[in-house]
């Protein structure tokens, strides 16, 4: 029995239960400084026509992507147009992620932005970003710190103070890199969403919530600053004056084979044979 249960379990890992697979990978290193990432194919990037909100998502000359947020407002989404499922038959989940940091302005916190969102991940079910339903999982400023924001109780959580961050919010500054994964999970029904955001000091595992996204739906991933009520320039809205962006990558866990799932019901019976 216990060579039936060796064996068993190597064919287990020979099989290969879900590795991750690559559906989006993007650098950014052929994007020229000040050049406009909208001018890709790839991303769909807000615009609207007869305002200074077009292509406000640069290159910043090192390989990456800028976001005046002096000039920004409310929901400046971009979209990548690959599309792909969770649940159903795409992924069993899906993540998205990228590293990104933040310029905060001197003068101390802000007064009346506090607790509102400034940059984050974003999911639609559709490839542009004026139409369709979307979710978003932010960073927000919360005065003296940075925090999450998540749709449902307790809507603001997680603390990493910007002094952590290398930032002085009163001399002002630019923080050291944060790396954001948000994993969509199919549950059966809706996908459920939880972020982990590693940063200087640590790293913050969100409330994970129901999007109440049907499994099965075709989504597209990209980024976005969230909403705010605060009005005005996102800048006005949080005291943060930039965002720089790179690495962005969606990645899928595939659904397990069937026999995979039977080669694993067959180790556990082997276990259980043993003990008795």
């Amino acid at each position: 029995m216990k060579n039936n249960l060796i064996i068993a379990l190597s064919t287990v890992a020979a099989v290969g239960v879900a590795e991750g697979v690559s559906i989006v990978s993007d650098n950014f290193d052929g994007l020229a400084a000040g050049a406009a990432m909208d001018a890709s194919a790839d991303w769909n990037a807000k615009w609207t026509t007869g305002t200074t909100q077009q292509n406000l998502y640069k290159g910043d000359g090192s390989g990456g992507v800028n976001l005046d947020m002096s000039v920004a407002e409310v929901n400046y989404h971009a979209l990548n147009q690959t599309g792909f499922v969770v649940g159903g038959t795409g992924f069993s989940s899906v993540t998205i992620s990228f590293d990104f940091n933040y310029t905060h302005n001197g003068g101390g916190n802000p007064a009346t932005g506090v607790n509102k969102a400034f940059f984050g991940a974003l999911i639609s079910d559709q490839p542009q970003w004026w139409s369709g339903s979307s979710n978003t999982f932010t960073i927000a400023n919360r005065g003296g710190a940075i925090g999450n924001n998540v749709s449902g109780a307790p809507f603001i959580e997680g603390w990493a103070t910007h002094s952590s961050m290398g930032v002085d919010p009163n001399a002002g500054g630019t923080s050291s890199n944060i790396n954001l994964s948000w994993v969509l999970t199919d549950n059966g029904t809706t996908i459920d969403a939880q972020a982990i955001y590693v940063r200087a000091g640590g790293s913050f595992t969100s409330t994970s919530w129901d999007t109440g996204v049907p499994s099965g739906t075709t989504l597209y991933g990209g980024f976005s600053t969230g909403w705010n009520d605060i009005g005005g320039t996102l800048e006005n809205a949080t005291n943060i004056s930039s965002i720089n962006l790179d690495n962005f990558a969606i990645t899928g866990a595939p659904i397990p084979e069937p026999s995979a799932v039977f080669l694993v019901g067959l180790a556990g019976l082997g276990i259980f044979r043993r003990r008795r």
